[in-house]
């Protein structure tokens, strides 16, 4: 043993020698950090502890906005211009009702079969309505079959426009006659008068004068209008495009119309009163007076 420690004194001692002459080798902090011995192991983490996984949060369930409700605007309706009304209105229909209404266009001979053409029948025909003349000889003068007594009579007419030359549309009754007038003097062409009798007597003496409503169809001889006559037992009325331009209340037996029951019309020479009609110079053309339809409506 003691040989042994001998052994290793001098092997440090050597070392310590080496040392000396090598200088710096072992100088510093170097010297200082002890080596890790092989055999001491750094443990290490067991594969065995796991650690535990952390779970993901909750997951947070999308917040969809509510929907939002369309808001398209309601669809505009088309505005489709308004359809030009035609210049001559339309028939009318035939009536339908109880009481005997009448109404007829002159669109052929067969629709004269309805009524009696009293005086000048050559004077008469069909062509585009129902076309009535006056001649040197005589005028013309056309009456319904049937009896009238409260209603209205209508009809779609164009008046005759010679000076002198009379259209009338009338309602009228026996002799002595009661009489309710629509009249048109050929001198006069932008009027149409009113006029009514009892017993064959004029009550007023000036007639009503009544112009177109309507100032692009002012002439009553170049354009056709409807007019019409209503009578009840207490009063006329007058009426042009269904307007009404006169009324004529009862108010006494002796000055009211009440024995009308019969419809005439025609075109005459009125130049025997050519103060109120003019005088017919028949030396130009005399043109005729023109009846689209006429229609008759009973009041039952």
């Amino acid at each position: 043993m003691n040989i042994l420690k001998l052994s290793n004194l001098f092997v440090l001692g050597l070392l310590y020698s080496y040392g000396s002459s090598a200088g710096h080798l072992y100088c510093g902090k170097n010297r200082d950090v002890p080596t890790t011995s092989p055999s001491a192991s750094i443990p290490t983490t067991s594969p065995s502890a796991s650690i535990p996984p952390t779970s993901p949060p909750a997951s947070i369930p999308p917040t969809s906005p509510a929907p939002i409700p369309s808001t398209s605007p309601a669809p505009i309706p088309p505005t489709s211009p308004a359809p030009i009304p035609p210049s001559s209105p339309a028939p009318l229909p035939q009536p339908t009702n109880n009481c005997g209404d009448f109404y007829t266009e002159f669109s052929s001979n067969e629709d004269l079969g309805n009524f009696n053409v009293e005086y000048c029948p050559q004077n008469v025909r069909v062509n585009n309505g129902l076309e009535m003349m006056v001649s040197q000889s005589c005028g013309i003068t056309i009456s319904y079959k049937k009896k009238f007594t409260r209603g209205k009579i209508e009809t779609f007419m164009k008046m005759a426009p010679n000076s002198g030359v009379v259209s009338a549309f009338i309602l009228t009754g026996n002799e002595p006659s009661d009489e309710i007038d629509i009249e048109w003097v050929g001198k006069d062409v932008f009027t149409f008068q009113s006029m009514y009798f009892v017993k064959g007597q004029r009550i007023v003496y000036d007639p009503g004068f009544h112009p177109s409503p309507n100032q692009s169809t002012a002439n009553l001889s170049e354009n056709f209008h409807k007019y019409g006559i209503e009578v009840t037992d207490t009063f006329v009325k007058w009426y042009i495009d269904d307007i009404l331009v006169r009324t004529l209340e009862k108010t006494s037996d002796a000055t009211f119309p009440s024995e009308t029951n019969t419809i005439k019309f025609g075109v005459w020479d009125g130049s025997s009163v050519g103060i109120w009609a003019g005088y017919v110079d028949w030396s130009v053309p005399v043109l005729p007076a023109y009846m689209k339809w006429i229609r008759i409506t009973n009041y039952c």
